[in-house]
């Protein structure tokens, strides 16, 4: 395999002060890219609600943000061949004139062409985003300390889209209107976090020519088989978090047609959904992070799976704002797991730092792979059968054997490579 970007080399173990100075910005820039994501959890439910959107229009507005987590290879690559000002920059610019044009538009059909491409440059998180946020993790963050630091960050992300969820949802049931102004809202947000980031962001040289990105549009393809063919640990931990998949994205893809199902408004559904998850993550996330720092993030995701069994049977028997709220809190505790080890397991068997935001590329893209699946295979189901029974049995069964497939990787692999710091 090639290696990664070429970088100015930066040393494995930051002074305290860096570390510190580090963390604090990047808390800053992930508040504001939470508050601006918040929009996309409810964006199918505010349109299911006040435009009629159907169930093909409902899928490609849930389906935006895994699906084009396919391209995160290519903007690895685009990474690669960019300065990291310039690089930021351009996701900036993908993220927030698609949001300003939205704006503008009064129909659906455009709203969703142009919300795929925000959704391609990482408006709803992760995508482009990607190589940034390995970079810097595994750059600026000693391993001790790495799944603290990245807990904290992600409460703080949480309180963000937790904020920017009630605030949209109440504002839209008062004006059905509000998008024309919530979203370029989450425009200057999003640009005001690329600015942050630009400040935190290990420095890095163009490794080659931007064109050199789009030839060969098949070897970053070849490439992710190769390290997924000689990784054998990694291979394993991306079959579990495969069928893991086949349950969340069935679970998210039914979540706002079991709203509207359930006759609730819009601050409702944001409460029940958006609200509460962010609340428990808030509380969860950092004392989940030492759990990852201690006993390393195959065991933790090992349990989130299994706790995330219980979600698709818990949607499945809502029957008010109660029980869907109910349903939340259980699915966060699953999901504080699957959020850390969606970002620290690729960091963690990445064998340096040059190749860590190789190996969560290589994890995001598959994102886009399963959402396009079994997202699709969720509104199917839930169109062939009338009901939500049958596709939220077979979402506990993809959490079950992926519970069951990571516990056997957590069982053969090695302690953990550091402990925590004493």
């Amino acid at each position: 395999m090639e290696d990664s970007a070429a970088a100015i080399p930066i040393t494995d173990r930051p002074d305290d002060a860096t570390v510190q100075r580090t963390l604090t910005t990047h808390i800053c820039a992930e508040v504001l890219r939470g508050a601006a994501a918040s929009i996309a959890p409810i964006l199918p439910f505010i349109a299911k609600l006040h435009f009629g959107a159907s169930n093909t229009q409902i899928f490609l507005l849930t389906v935006a943000m895994p699906l084009m987590q396919f391209f995160t290879i290519y903007w690895h690559r685009v990474f690669k061949s960019l300065s990291t000002r310039a690089y930021l920059l351009l996701i900036a610019t993908t993220m927030t004139a698609p949001l300003l044009l939205m704006s503008r538009m009064t129909t659906l059909n455009p709203i969703i062409a142009l919300w795929l491409i925000s959704a391609f440059g990482g408006a709803g998180g992760g995508g482009a985003m990607t190589p940034v946020m390995a970079s810097i993790l595994r750059g600026c963050y000693p391993d001790s300390l790495r799944g603290r630091a990245f807990g904290l960050i992600g409460a703080f992300r949480f309180g963000g889209v937790m904020i920017g969820g009630f605030l949209v949802g109440r504002w839209s049931e008062a004006d059905h209107t509000a998008y024309q102004y919530y979203l370029p809202i989450a425009a200057i947000l999003i640009g005001c976090s690329m600015m942050l980031y630009t400040r935190i962001t290990p420095r890095r040289v163009a490794a080659g020519r931007l064109a050199d990105a789009f030839s060969q549009w098949w070897k970053p393809i070849t490439e992710s088989v190769s390290v997924l063919k000689e990784d054998r640990n990694f291979r394993e931990y991306e079959k579990a978090y495969m069928n893991y998949g086949v349950g969340w994205m069935i679970c998210t893809v039914l979540l706002p047609l079991i709203g509207y199902k359930l006759g609730l408004k819009d601050e409702e559904f944001s409460v029940a959904t958006v609200v509460a998850l962010q609340a428990m993550m808030i509380v969860l996330l950092f004392p989940a992070g030492r759990i990852a720092d201690r006993i390393g993030p195959v065991k933790l995701v090992s349990f989130a799976f299994l706790m995330l069994t219980l979600y698709p049977i818990m949607l499945a028997a809502a029957f008010s704002f109660g029980s869907l709220t109910a349903a939340t809190l259980v699915y966060s505790i699953g999901m504080v797991g699957v959020h850390l080890g969606w970002t620290l397991g690729p960091v963690y068997f990445a064998p340096d730092s040059e190749q860590a935001p190789r190996y969560l590329a290589v994890h995001a893209t598959l994102v886009g792979v399963r959402g396009l699946v079994f997202q699709g295979l969720g509104i199917f189901l839930y169109w062939l059968t009338g009901g939500t029974w049958i596709p939220l049995g077979i979402a506990a069964l993809g959490f079950l054997l992926a519970a069951h497939q990571m516990r056997r990787l957590g069982a053969r692999l090695a302690p953990p490579r550091t402990a925590i710091a004493k």
